[in-house]
Protein backbone atom coordinates (compact mmCIF):
# COMPACT_ATOMS: atom_id res chain seq x y z
CA UNK A 1 0.00 0.00 0.00
CA UNK A 2 2.82 2.55 0.73
CA UNK A 3 4.44 1.54 -2.59
CA UNK A 4 1.61 2.60 -4.52
CA UNK A 5 0.65 5.44 -2.42
CA UNK A 6 3.73 7.38 -2.69
CA UNK A 7 3.91 6.24 -6.30
CA UNK A 8 0.88 7.84 -7.22
CA UNK A 9 1.31 10.95 -4.96
CA UNK A 10 4.69 11.25 -6.78
CA UNK A 11 2.67 11.94 -9.97
CA UNK A 12 0.92 15.13 -7.73
CA UNK A 13 4.34 15.92 -6.51
CA UNK A 14 7.95 13.83 -5.42
CA UNK A 15 9.00 17.11 -3.65
CA UNK A 16 6.35 17.28 -1.57
CA UNK A 17 5.80 13.70 -0.93
CA UNK A 18 9.74 13.44 0.09
CA UNK A 19 9.23 16.19 2.32
CA UNK A 20 5.59 14.74 3.61
CA UNK A 21 7.85 11.07 4.49
CA UNK A 22 10.66 13.00 5.96
CA UNK A 23 8.54 14.53 8.59
CA UNK A 24 7.19 11.18 9.39
CA UNK A 25 10.30 9.62 9.95
CA UNK A 26 11.52 13.14 11.84
CA UNK A 27 8.65 12.63 14.39
CA UNK A 28 9.38 9.04 14.80
CA UNK A 29 6.29 7.34 13.26
CA UNK A 30 8.20 5.63 10.54
CA UNK A 31 11.55 4.26 9.90
CA UNK A 32 13.79 6.03 8.12
CA UNK A 33 14.68 3.08 4.92
CA UNK A 34 11.25 2.45 4.50
CA UNK A 35 9.99 5.73 3.77
CA UNK A 36 13.27 6.63 2.03
CA UNK A 37 12.39 3.51 -0.23
CA UNK A 38 8.97 5.36 -0.71
CA UNK A 39 10.51 8.74 -1.36
CA UNK A 40 12.39 6.92 -4.13
CA UNK A 41 9.10 5.20 -5.63
CA UNK A 42 7.66 8.88 -6.09
CA UNK A 43 10.82 9.79 -7.76
CA UNK A 44 10.01 6.88 -10.09
CA UNK A 45 6.37 8.76 -11.17
CA UNK A 46 9.03 11.84 -11.80
CA UNK A 47 10.33 9.87 -14.75
CA UNK A 48 7.45 8.05 -16.16
CA UNK A 49 6.48 11.93 -16.33
CA UNK A 50 8.82 13.14 -18.26
CA UNK A 51 8.26 10.72 -20.65
CA UNK A 52 4.28 11.55 -21.20
CA UNK A 53 5.52 14.87 -21.18
CA UNK A 54 8.22 14.61 -23.52
CA UNK A 55 6.45 12.19 -26.01
CA UNK A 56 3.62 14.76 -25.69
CA UNK A 57 5.95 18.04 -27.13
CA UNK A 58 8.71 16.13 -29.36
CA UNK A 59 9.21 13.12 -30.81
CA UNK A 60 13.37 13.53 -31.16
CA UNK A 61 13.78 13.95 -27.80
CA UNK A 62 11.40 10.77 -26.78
CA UNK A 63 13.96 9.10 -28.48
CA UNK A 64 16.70 10.40 -27.24
CA UNK A 65 15.84 9.92 -23.69
CA UNK A 66 13.57 6.39 -23.36
CA UNK A 67 16.75 4.19 -23.49
CA UNK A 68 18.13 6.28 -20.32
CA UNK A 69 14.85 7.41 -18.60
CA UNK A 70 14.47 3.58 -18.29
CA UNK A 71 17.35 2.34 -17.26
CA UNK A 72 17.50 4.76 -14.77
CA UNK A 73 13.97 3.98 -13.88
CA UNK A 74 14.34 0.54 -13.25
CA UNK A 75 17.59 1.19 -10.70
CA UNK A 76 15.60 3.14 -9.18
CA UNK A 77 12.48 0.97 -8.87
CA UNK A 78 14.58 -1.74 -7.66
CA UNK A 79 16.42 0.19 -5.09
CA UNK A 80 12.98 1.58 -4.02
CA UNK A 81 11.66 -2.18 -4.01
CA UNK A 82 14.66 -3.69 -2.20
CA UNK A 83 14.10 -0.54 1.10
CA UNK A 84 10.10 -1.25 0.84
CA UNK A 85 10.50 -5.11 0.87
CA UNK A 86 9.98 -5.08 4.87
CA UNK A 87 7.78 -2.43 5.28
CA UNK A 88 6.04 -2.09 8.86
CA UNK A 89 2.50 -1.19 8.23
CA UNK A 90 2.01 2.74 9.36
CA UNK A 91 -0.53 5.51 8.70
CA UNK A 92 1.70 6.83 6.70
CA UNK A 93 0.23 5.57 3.27
CA UNK A 94 -3.25 6.57 4.29
CA UNK A 95 -2.03 9.75 5.09
CA UNK A 96 -0.65 10.32 1.31
CA UNK A 97 -3.79 9.08 0.16
CA UNK A 98 -5.79 11.74 1.70
CA UNK A 99 -3.62 14.44 0.95
CA UNK A 100 -3.20 13.18 -2.84
CA UNK A 101 -6.14 15.29 -4.74
CA UNK A 102 -6.85 19.03 -3.89
CA UNK A 103 -8.77 20.99 -6.39
CA UNK A 104 -6.54 23.89 -4.04
CA UNK A 105 -3.19 22.38 -4.87
CA UNK A 106 -4.11 21.77 -8.04
CA UNK A 107 -4.54 25.25 -9.01
CA UNK A 108 -1.57 26.35 -7.03
CA UNK A 109 0.53 23.84 -9.36
CA UNK A 110 -0.99 24.50 -12.25
CA UNK A 111 -0.41 28.48 -12.00
CA UNK A 112 3.79 27.66 -10.92
CA UNK A 113 4.02 25.37 -13.90
CA UNK A 114 2.74 28.42 -16.26
CA UNK A 115 5.04 30.65 -14.19
CA UNK A 116 8.16 28.60 -14.54
CA UNK A 117 7.56 28.03 -18.38
CA UNK A 118 7.13 31.83 -19.02
CA UNK A 119 9.84 32.46 -16.82
CA UNK A 120 12.50 29.92 -18.45
CA UNK A 121 11.01 31.49 -21.83
CA UNK A 122 11.16 35.24 -21.16
CA UNK A 123 15.24 34.76 -20.20
CA UNK A 124 16.08 32.91 -22.53
CA UNK A 125 14.27 35.80 -25.13
CA UNK A 126 16.65 38.31 -22.61
CA UNK A 127 19.49 36.85 -22.42
CA UNK A 128 19.38 33.63 -25.01
CA UNK A 129 21.56 30.71 -24.44
CA UNK A 130 22.65 32.27 -21.17
CA UNK A 131 19.20 32.85 -20.02
CA UNK A 132 17.82 29.58 -20.80
CA UNK A 133 20.49 27.64 -19.34
CA UNK A 134 20.31 29.88 -16.21
CA UNK A 135 16.03 29.71 -15.81
CA UNK A 136 15.95 26.21 -16.20
CA UNK A 137 18.37 25.87 -13.56
CA UNK A 138 16.78 27.67 -11.43
CA UNK A 139 13.51 26.46 -12.18
CA UNK A 140 14.48 22.92 -11.50
CA UNK A 141 15.46 23.52 -7.97
CA UNK A 142 11.35 23.46 -7.45
CA UNK A 143 9.65 21.79 -10.22
CA UNK A 144 11.26 20.06 -13.18
CA UNK A 145 8.93 18.81 -15.40
CA UNK A 146 7.60 22.31 -16.63
CA UNK A 147 11.53 23.35 -16.77
CA UNK A 148 12.40 20.31 -19.50
CA UNK A 149 8.89 21.07 -20.92
CA UNK A 150 10.53 24.95 -21.26
CA UNK A 151 13.15 23.84 -22.91
CA UNK A 152 12.25 20.72 -25.23
CA UNK A 153 9.87 23.38 -27.23
CA UNK A 154 12.47 25.41 -28.34
CA UNK A 155 14.08 23.35 -30.89
CA UNK A 156 15.23 19.94 -31.67
CA UNK A 157 18.22 17.82 -29.28
CA UNK A 158 21.02 17.99 -31.72
CA UNK A 159 24.65 19.51 -31.44
CA UNK A 160 23.53 22.86 -33.33
CA UNK A 161 21.47 23.09 -30.14
CA UNK A 162 23.92 22.47 -27.36
CA UNK A 163 22.49 24.78 -24.83
CA UNK A 164 19.23 22.78 -25.26
CA UNK A 165 20.92 19.66 -24.26
CA UNK A 166 23.07 21.57 -21.20
CA UNK A 167 20.00 22.98 -19.87
CA UNK A 168 18.07 19.70 -20.21
CA UNK A 169 20.57 17.48 -18.49
CA UNK A 170 21.45 20.57 -15.60
CA UNK A 171 18.10 20.58 -15.09
CA UNK A 172 17.48 17.11 -13.86
CA UNK A 173 21.08 17.45 -12.24
CA UNK A 174 19.79 20.25 -9.85
CA UNK A 175 16.83 18.65 -9.25
CA UNK A 176 17.99 15.33 -7.55
CA UNK A 177 20.73 17.34 -6.05
CA UNK A 178 17.77 19.63 -4.34
CA UNK A 179 15.34 16.69 -4.38
CA UNK A 180 18.75 15.14 -1.74
CA UNK A 181 18.46 18.45 0.20
CA UNK A 182 14.74 18.02 0.95
CA UNK A 183 15.23 14.86 2.10
CA UNK A 184 18.08 15.87 4.40
CA UNK A 185 15.97 19.11 6.26
CA UNK A 186 12.69 17.04 6.26
CA UNK A 187 13.81 13.70 7.52
CA UNK A 188 17.34 13.91 9.58
CA UNK A 189 20.52 12.04 9.00
CA UNK A 190 18.93 8.70 8.34
CA UNK A 191 16.71 9.00 6.15
CA UNK A 192 18.97 11.49 3.82
CA UNK A 193 21.46 8.49 4.08
CA UNK A 194 19.18 5.67 2.99
CA UNK A 195 17.48 8.06 0.49
CA UNK A 196 20.53 10.42 -1.47
CA UNK A 197 23.04 7.10 -2.72
CA UNK A 198 19.85 5.84 -4.92
CA UNK A 199 18.30 9.25 -5.89
CA UNK A 200 22.17 10.74 -6.61
CA UNK A 201 23.50 7.09 -9.13
CA UNK A 202 19.98 6.74 -10.65
CA UNK A 203 20.25 10.88 -11.92
CA UNK A 204 23.95 9.93 -12.56
CA UNK A 205 23.49 6.95 -14.68
CA UNK A 206 20.30 8.99 -16.22
CA UNK A 207 22.60 11.97 -17.46
CA UNK A 208 25.71 9.54 -18.46
CA UNK A 209 23.52 7.50 -20.45
CA UNK A 210 21.75 10.71 -22.24
CA UNK A 211 24.92 12.37 -22.85
CA UNK A 212 27.02 8.60 -24.66
CA UNK A 213 23.21 8.75 -26.46
CA UNK A 214 24.20 12.31 -28.10
CA UNK A 215 27.51 12.00 -28.49
CA UNK A 216 28.45 8.36 -29.58
CA UNK A 217 25.40 7.04 -31.23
Amino acid sequence: ALLLSSLASGFVSSTATIASLGLEVRSGRANAKTNAGAALMSCVSTLVQTLIIVVGISLAWFKLIIFPTLIALAFLAVWAFILLRKAEPSTTSSELDTRMFSLKEAIIIAGTLTLIQAGVYGLSLYLGNAGLIAGTLLASLFEIHAAIAAVIVQGEPNNSQASLLIAFMGGFAVHAIAKSINSAISGGLHYALAFIPAQILHMTIFIGLLWMNIHWF
